[in-house]
């Protein structure tokens, strides 16, 4: 023995220290095995478990300790005979080579002396390399039947040579075998209690982390993908061991034989599960491993695959999925209020509700669902409007994770802007720095909110792995021909020396950061060619739902009418030589008549046109300008006559449709409206239609040749301009261009990317004439595309997968609302176009082939805007200073301002004014959310913000205090409690009052699919958070005024108290995991529960529940009638018409047909036990849409009439009990 590993006794004589493992199992042993090993029923304990000799015991090495501590253990009772002790199985002797945790394929030969102790193992346990036993799910370890297996373990050299050669050791394995094992029980209990604290320590760090690193260091992943025996072995319980058998199968997939020999994977599995481990992976991964698509996933998304397979195994055999015993002693006494003890439960479930530990129910038919929300601009600090906005979007995804979907719901950050660069500037440090501290400080806080974001899926904008892909879809586009340089007007902010977009300045001309007016620059910038897409992306608005209206009429009137085709006109000085140069500046001439293009004689223009304003100084107008364009179709320059603004105007109105009407503030010459201005300036009007290969072009002619020279041609907006995305800053995605000395540009190649933004301005090596672009690409370029990069995230081959983007786009829910560059998206017109350029992304991505959805080119499905959060300001209306809250004395009638304030220029004693409005540091209004939820806890601070009011609308943070959600807790607990008291009475054997449950059977379960069809609607349909809750309080008031007694033995109360507890989770995850966990205590009547309330299944409505058809009529909506689902749920569209022309709504379609015309296109849609929607679009007799006035006003004589057959019926049924 070495001497660090003994102690001295009182008396001078040394001992062997108890060891915390033995060496040879340090860090194998999992919870698992140490269960199926030792913790047998007392009877087995007894009866294997002897009294021997402590201090022989104690006076052995680690090895032999553990051969003892194995012997005794294992041994069965009376059918349990040793074998001969000393005997080694040829099986055995090949174990003398035993892989070690982390040394990989490396084979580790013992050669000291070895014990061979004969043991009896569990049925399927089979001796392994490692020497542990994998325990059987499939039948308890006390029944399994006893099969003789020979262990071998090694010993240090410095111990007994061997077992079976020392008579004493076999000695006390047959007095452990027959004695009473007392003094044995209590050394063993303190071994194991020190020997579990020890693992404990080792657990803290995540097993399924090393399996990951493991998999992302290796360089052959492809392989190990296609080998299912590897990746079972992320499965097993032991995940320490898969670790172990990963590095093994890493480091040897060089071995022909066992990668191309299916025998040789197989005996590898057996040899290191065991028959037992095999046939339950047979069974578990059924649905997992022989799903193909999952394999294919897997190669871009291993370590998803990984944390999915672990999760599956564990619920199915019941590893990490083991019910919890509530915070709170259950059922509560009358003192305990749930309300009060908030942050105790949120404490006691944290980990299971919103970390690692979180589970949820198995996914239902493969569905997906992708929940966004607009990711933040890391300032540093969360406010509560992004405490708002991820709350609304945790309750949709929880959801449809409690729904079976398989739900991805990111976070990331828009790191880029002007913001964090001149933040760091003040501070004097690098704008990444900043930014990153930034990024470190919001995550902590976001952890803190108890919102479960993918975090494997997080993505940061200035990284280059991510604005890699920003730049190579800049380049797909220069490839595309939608980029170009040319001169501009932009909008300069002359403080911060950069461009602005227009959305960046405010109504009074200024800019959005500095505050400085905003001048009007013409200066060379990169455009993108967004007009192209300006038809098709106003097409697209027809597809969105009704809840895009907002942005939609946005979008739609901002892009404008699509009736004219777009010439770019290169544009020179007159009689100057024409160059192709990149540099050219054009006139984007819009026309509604192309075919005057050909025989036009000159262009007018407005002299308020940016490309003229200091070309005519001090001419009187009109004049010729020295500027001339190219006729593109001609190929002829022709001379731009610059007029006023009022005398476009006044043809336009003179000559009707003779005249051609004016776009841009420009319009080609018309022979005869223009005839005397062309005679006063001495130019000809000369009409070439008449004559030559001019007179004959077609449309088709001229737009080829346009298109076919790069100037246009296609149809597009009238006003919509081409996308300025130079930005003159720092940091910023940097621009993917190569500029040469002689003006000319070029793109960087794909492989060269990314373009770092140390390289901004650097000359290129290898071509000292050219320079890399020092400008930037505008923050909306990274935010118009980021949804994808979720999906894939760690690509570093393309973009996104795109099997992958045809599974999980269009994005289902987008929730909007949090801060994007410091511009609020409550600002529907910032909203508005964010979503334009994210369209316009998609559609293009769409068709250079980089994505492919299904169905739609639209990257988003639903929107769900959300209204700002306002905190209580106190304003001095004299002069407008807002004051803190701090120097306001509240004592009085009225707030005043204290005599000891701080605030600058405020009078003391002077009365204020109280208001709410957009919380912000000046206004000294701001709340933090970190604070609130320390103080309140996370699920009342979120029950606070979503039951305040909708999504869409404002809220007045404070104006209204938690009493009301207090309230409703404490009558959730007195359900349960009920519950919980009366279920417990009736294990004692009381017996319930058949006749009082029976009468509330049918109410009860009336009850249950009233609010559990509309909790799932207001969730999935409307987005009506408020409403959600609401229901599920009409549910709880429902459950309240029954009796103790039906709570506690009617079938239909214990299906409507788990229903509540199920939908309460997406809101309040740590109060439904507490419930939950308190009616877990008791014997359920007939519910079927899972093990946490995260894996419960949502509700589902019965079969024969009542659900709503409404009917719109050209968007009006027309009334919902009940009807049971099997009568009209699987019915086609055909039948569903004809079911409601003859039943529900029989009076408005009858209407519709008999007096107003027909029916031109019917359309349905609905939830499965919530409603269908039956929409109609319906024509007059002549041929136009009905009116929603000539709707409206039929619908109130429908009403007319049904109130007065209801006075009728009532006054019979009078007559009727008089009688």
């Amino acid at each position: 023995m070495r001497t660090s590993a003994m102690h001295i006794h009182a008396k001078g004589r040394k001992r062997p220290r108890m060891q915390l493992r033995p060496r040879v199992l340090h860090g194998r042993l999992s919870p698992a095995e140490l269960v199926a090993r030792i913790d047998r029923p007392m009877q087995q304990k007894r009866a294997a478990a002897a009294s021997a000799d402590f201090a022989g015991f104690r006076r052995r090495s680690k090895a032999g300790q553990e051969a003892l501590l194995q012997a005794a253990v294992d041994v069965h009772g009376e059918d349990g005979e040793s074998e001969t002790a000393g005997q080694e199985s040829p099986k055995k002797k090949k174990s003398k080579e035993i892989h070690c945790l982390g040394s990989g394929s490396t084979l580790v030969k013992r050669t000291p002396a070895t014990v061979s102790v004969p043991i009896k193992s569990t049925e399927g346990a089979v001796a392994n390399p490692l020497n542990c036993a994998v325990p059987s799910t499939s039948k308890p370890v006390e029944s399994a039947a006893a099969q003789p297996v020979d262990t071998t373990v090694a010993q240090p050299s410095n111990s007994p040579a061997t077992a079976a050669t020392n008579p004493v050791e076999v000695q006390q394995v047959e007095l452990m075998k027959s004695g009473d094992g007392i003094r044995w029980d209590r050394m063993r209990e303190r071994l194991l209690e020190r020997m579990n604290n020890k693992r404990r320590e080792m657990e803290k760090k995540t097993k399924v982390e090393k399996t990951v690193t493991l998999l992302n260091s290796s360089n052959r992943l492809s392989s190990l993908c296609e080998n299912r025996a590897a990746v079972a072995a992320l499965i097993t319980e032991d995940e320490e061991m898969s670790v172990a058998v990963l590095s093994d199968l890493l480091d040897g997939e060089d071995n022909a034989e066992r990668r191309e020999d299916p025998e040789a994977k197989e005996r590898l599995r057996i040899k290191l599960y065991g028959d037992m481990a095999v046939d339950r992976l047979k069974k578990t991964m059924t649905t997992a491993l022989e799903d193909d698509s999952l394999w294919e996933m897997s190669r871009m998304v291993r370590p998803r695959l990984v944390a999915r397979l672990l999760q599956q195994c564990r619920r199915e055999v019941g590893g990490s999925s083991a019910a919890r015993t509530p915070a709170l002693k259950w059922p509560l006494d009358e003192n305990t209020r749930l309300s009060t003890r908030m942050l105790d439960v949120e404490k006691h479930w944290r980990e299971t509700t919103t970390g690692e530990g979180m589970t949820g129910p198995p996914v239902k038919n493969n569905k997906s669902t992708y929940v966004l929300s607009m990711f933040p601009y890391p300032s540093g600090a969360l406010h509560m409007g992004h405490l708002r906005v991820y709350t609304i979007s945790d309750v949709i995804a929880r959801y449809y994770r409690a729904d079976g979907h398989e739900v991805i719901h990111p976070i990331g950050w828009d790191a880029f802007g002007l913001p964090a660069e001149n933040a760091a500037r003040e501070r004097g440090v690098d704008p990444g720095e900043w930014t990153k501290s930034n990024i470190e400080s919001m995550k902590d806080q976001l952890l803190k909110t108890g919102i479960h974001f993918d975090w494997d899926r997080e993505i940061n904008t200035s990284s280059p792995d991510f604005y890699r892909w920003t730049q190579w879809i800049f380049t797909q586009m220069h490839r595309a021909g939608l980029v170009r340089r040319g001169m501009n007007e932009v909008n300069w902010d002359p403080v911060d020396n950069t461009v602005l977009a227009a959305e960046q300045i405010d109504e009074n001309g200024c800019s959005w950061r500095s505050g400085a007016v905003a001048e009007k620059r013409r200066m060379n910038t990169w455009l993108i060619e967004t007009p192209k897409y300006a038809k098709r992306l106003l097409d697209g608005l027809s597809s969105l739902d009704g809840r895009w209206h907002e942005v939609a009429d946005i979008q739609s009137n901002w892009i404008g009418r699509c009736d004219v085709r777009r010439f770019m006109m290169p544009v020179r000085t007159r009689d100057s030589p024409f160059t192709s140069s990149s540099s050219l500046e054009f006139l984007d001439l819009r026309l509604s008549d192309p075919l005057s293009l050909p025989s036009a004689a000159f262009v007018l223009l407005s002299a308020t046109d940016s490309l003229v304003r200091g070309d005519g100084r001090n001419k009187e107008q009109p004049y010729i300008s020295s500027l001339e364009v190219l006729n593109v179709v001609t190929g002829r320059f022709i001379p731009i006559v610059v007029v006023p603004k009022e005398y476009l105007d006044g043809t336009s109105a003179a000559y009707g449709g003779l005249a051609p009407e004016y776009v841009l503030g420009a319009r080609l010459s018309h022979e005869e409206a223009d005839a005397q201005l062309a005679a006063s300036l001495g130019l000809e009007l000369k009409n070439e239609k008449r004559g030559g290969t001019v007179a004959n072009m077609t449309l088709n002619d001229v737009e080829e040749i346009a298109a076919f020279g790069g100037y246009g041609g296609y149809v597009t907006s009238r006003n919509l301009m081409d996308w300025a995305v130079s930005r003159q800053r720092a940091w910023g995605t940097p621009i993917p261009i190569i500029l040469g000395e002689d003006g000319s540009s070029s793109a960087i190649h794909a492989e060269k990317l990314p373009l770092l933004s140390e390289q901004r301005g650097r000359k290129v090596e290898g071509l000292t004439s050219s320079s890399y672009e020092t400008d930037t690409l505008d923050t909306f370029f990274d935010s118009a595309w980021y949804y994808l990069r979720y999906l894939d995230p760690r690509n570093q081959k393309q973009l996104v997968d795109p099997s992958l983007a045809a599974r999980h786009m269009p994005v289902d829910v987008y929730v909007g609302g949090v801060e994007h560059g410091e511009l609020l998206f409550f600002d529907l017109e910032t909203a508005a176009l964010h979503l334009y350029y994210a369209r316009f992304f998609s559609y293009f991505l769409a068709d250079i082939g980089a994505v492919k959805y299904e169905g739609t080119l639209e990257p988003f499905k639903h929107l769900v805007p959300q209204g700002i959060v306002k905190g209580l300001t106190y304003v001095d209306e004299t002069t407008g200073r807002y004051v803190k809250e701090s120097d306001v004395d509240l004592s009085g009638t009225k707030p005043r301002v204290r005599v000891d304030c701080t605030t600058e220029g405020v009078t003391a004693g002077k009365e204020l004014s109280v208001k709410y409005e957009k919380m912000s540091k000046s206004k000294h209004n701001g709340v933090d959310p970190v604070k609130v939820l320390e103080q309140d806890g996370i699920d009342l601070a979120r029950l606070q913000l979503l039951d305040t009011s909708s999504p869409r609308a404002p809220i007045n943070w404070g104006e209204s205090d938690s009493s009301g959600i207090k309230r409703w807790l404490d009558r959730m607990s007195w359900v349960v409690n009920a519950y919980v008291e009366g279920r417990k009475g009736a294990e004692r054997g009381y017996a319930a009052k058949t006749a009082a449950v029976e009468r509330k059977e049918e109410e009860l379960r009336e009850a249950y699919n009233y609010f559990v069809r509309n909790v799932g609607m207001t969730l999935e349909v409307l987005h009506l958070l408020n409403t959600s809750i609401a229901r599920l309080q009409g549910l709880t008031n429902a459950l309240r005024k029954m009796d103790k007694e039906v709570l506690a033995h009617s079938v239909q109360a214990e299906r409507c108290i788990y229903a509540l507890i199920t939908m309460l989770q997406v809101f309040a995850p740590h109060t439904a995991a507490e419930l939950y966990a308190a009616v877990q205590q008791v014997q359920p009547i007939e519910m079927k529960t899972a093990a946490r309330v995260s894996e419960q299944p949502w509700p589902e409505v019965d079969a024969d529940a009542i659900i709503d058809l409404t009917l719109h009529v050209n968007g009006v909506n027309c009334g919902r009638a009940p009807v049971q689902r099997p009568l009209v749920e699987d019915l086609s569209l055909e039948e569903l018409i004809t079911r409601a022309s003859t039943h529900e709504h029989k009076s408005m379609i009858d209407w519709l047909r008999e007096k107003q015309g027909v029916i031109k296109k019917a359309t349905t849609e609905g939830r499965k036990g919530s409603f269908i929607t039956l929409s109609l679009e319906a024509l007059d007799a002549n041929g136009e849409k009905v009116s929603e006035e000539k709707i409206k006003k039929q619908l109130d004589e429908m009403a007319k009439v049904r109130i007065r057959l209801a006075r009728e019926e009532k006054k019979k049924e009078k007559k009727k009990k008089a009688q």
